[in-house]
């Protein structure tokens, strides 16, 4: 697929999708974008203010925000079983489908890297900042540093590579559990040393969060049915990549979103090379449980199952086999959030200031 042929600059362009976020939006925007080189916002069939919000920002940062309106109707989630049978019908490259959708965004990138910005989620600016400078500047490391951090990298990728690590008792995972605290600081740099090679993406995760009484909280195990089940989001779809001909998106039949929701989701899967994933921690507050579709429901929940929130300043205290025992969580995404919170528990408490951008 040919959509990028432009020479691009050094530096981060992220890529935020809208339909109907006005509740975080704004939010949202401000805790990014002074964080980016630019960022690219499109958006399509909003019945809400969310149009009004984006002009407003863009307005507000006019050398960082590029707005791109999309003219077609989009069908991806919460179809009808007619629309679901229709839209499997339609070609890979129809406007009508989600990747369409995205991809036409993704044209607009003018920077070498890029990375999913989505519209409910509040991001930690300066750990934002942070990554983009150190792509754009270089990291150094010692040989010794490098190869402590290609020791942990080749740990946490083996261990989300291979069912036969996914055991409880595996000496990897315990592994993680010490080591990866006291050697954060080589593991990270060796990730982005080898991004500017080339050689792996950079995956990102989050923190579910909801407030109830003026205080935050996050699900922990919980098999609500709403789509957020554990206190960390995001396990290996929001990667930082280079943009080229071989990145893009493609049609994706989400089959096990019936079975969660009672409709069908057609959703978009990113294509991209083979390559090593490295995960370098926690960067957002995920607020889906906060917008006005999902918060009645969590609100109940939680009045009839307390046992199963966390105080968002108390998930750091969670323990291994806590972590383990996430009730929905498969066993690849229970080992992966366990590499997510030894290497980034101690942020979350720092991070929850982020959280006053929300109103």
């Amino acid at each position: 697929m040919e959509y990028i042929n432009k020479n691009r600059k050094l530096g981060l362009s992220g890529l935020m999708r809208v339909m109907n976020d006005a509740q975080t939006l704004a939010a949202s925007i401000d805790s990014c974008v002074e964080a980016l080189n630019e960022l690219i916002i499109t958006y399509n069939d909003c019945t809400d203010d969310s149009p009004q919000i984006i002009e407003q920002k863009r307005q507000q940062y006019p050398n960082k925000i590029i707005v791109v309106p999309y003219p077609y109707h989009v069908m991806g989630i919460n179809l009808s079983d007619e629309e679901y049978e229709y839209v499997k019908t339609l070609p890979e490259d129809s406007p009508h489908l989600l990747a369409s959708y995205y991809n036409n965004a993704l044209k607009h990138v003018n920077y070498k890297y890029v990375v999913k910005i989505d519209a409910d989620q509040i991001y930690f600016t300066e750990k934002l900042a942070k990554l983009r400078n150190d792509i754009v500047n270089g990291v150094r490391q010692t040989k010794l540093g490098h190869i402590i951090g290609k020791l942990v990298g080749l740990a946490f990728a083996q261990s989300m590579g291979s069912k036969k690590l996914w055991s409880q008792w595996h000496p990897r995972h315990y592994m993680q559990y010490v080591l990866v605290p006291l050697f954060k600081k080589q593991y990270y740099k060796y990730a982005i040393s080898e991004l500017v090679k080339g050689n792996v993406y950079i995956a990102l995760s989050g923190v579910n969060a909801l407030k109830i009484d003026n205080t935050w909280y996050s699900p922990m195990g919980c098999q609500t049915g709403y789509g957020l089940w554990d206190p960390y989001n995001g396990e290996e779809d929001t990667l930082v990549f280079e943009a080229s001909n071989d990145t893009y998106y493609v049609p994706w039949d989400l089959i096990t979103y019936k079975s969660n929701n009672g409709s069908h989701a057609y959703i978009e899967r990113f294509e991209y090379p083979n390559k090593t994933k490295l995960n370098i921690g926690l960067i957002w507050f995920h607020l889906k449980p906060m917008q006005k579709d999902s918060y009645p429901q969590f609100v109940n929940y939680y009045k009839e199952h307390r046992h199963e929130m966390i105080k968002l300043s108390s998930i750091e205290n969670l323990s291994y086999k806590q972590i383990l025992s996430f009730g929905y969580a498969n066993e690849h995404r229970k080992y992966y959030y366990n590499f997510v919170h030894n290497y980034d528990r101690k942020n979350i408490k720092k991070q929850l200031f982020v959280l006053e951008q929300f109103k």
